[in-house]
């Protein structure tokens, strides 16, 4: 993304993949880096870099996401793009950062292979998922077996009505997050 904002359907599905990050076990505790959390500019690399959304771990990581809502497939290439974003924060920085790259879609198999070489994380959220239950999930290139695999699922309910309560159970196990 440019220097712009989202308006519309693109910020609607920031937000929601902002709040699903947000209650994620793994991301638990981060709060947005500034603001809102969304359509956050970096000085990196001698340029302004804006990311989809920013939050700031307890223990001082940067989270960045990249929403891609698109209706093809996600190609290497925006895994690649984001990538390099990502490695000039850190750069310039001298800070972790952590990159989520939630889609509408699904991602091609080389931006799969990809995101597990550069430790990101892929992430399938739906746009319109209804309020009360949202689920997302996690997919990798499993190497061992030549092929796509589920690296497990979030499944987050909220009574928005009544008490304002939030159950999230994240079923990924294998991930590692500063």
């Amino acid at each position: 993304m440019g220097k712009g904002r989202a308006t519309w359907r693109d910020r609607e599905f920031q937000i929601m993949a902002l709040g699903m990050v947000q209650r994620t076990d793994e991301f638990a505790g981060t709060i947005p880096y500034t603001d809102d959390g969304i359509d956050i500019p970096f000085k990196v690399c001698d340029t302004t870099v804006t990311f989809d959304a920013a939050l700031k771990a307890p223990n001082g990581s940067l989270i960045v996401v990249e929403c891609k809502r698109w209706w093809k497939p996600v190609p290497q290439d925006a895994v690649f793009a984001f990538q390099k974003k990502i490695e000039c924060l850190r750069q310039d920085t001298q800070n972790n950062v952590v990159g989520v790259l939630p889609v509408r879609r699904a991602y091609n198999i080389g931006a799969l292979k990809l995101a597990r070489r550069f430790n990101l994380v892929p992430m399938h959220a739906e746009h319109n998922q209804q309020a009360n239950c949202s689920v997302v999930y996690y997919v990798e290139w499993n190497t061992e077996l030549g092929k796509l695999s589920r690296r497990g699922q979030t499944n987050i309910s909220a009574d928005i009505q009544g008490r304002g309560t939030l159950t999230a159970a994240n079923l990924r196990t294998n991930t590692e997050i500063p």
